[in-house]
């Protein structure tokens, strides 16, 4: 009975985990996104 409980808040951990890092990949491409984005903005303004 212990086991299965372990195993099954153990799935839910490493699942959880999966889907933040997930998540944190998504937010450090939208950041690149946006400082690219903002970088030629500069550019543009100084030419």
């Amino acid at each position: 009975m212990e086991n299965g409980l372990v195993g099954f808040y153990a799935l839910l951990i490493s699942f959880s985990l999966a889907q933040a890092a997930s998540h944190h990949r998504e937010r450090v491409a939208y950041i690149h996104e946006t400082g690219d984005k903002m970088a030629l903005l500069i550019q543009k303004k100084r030419k």
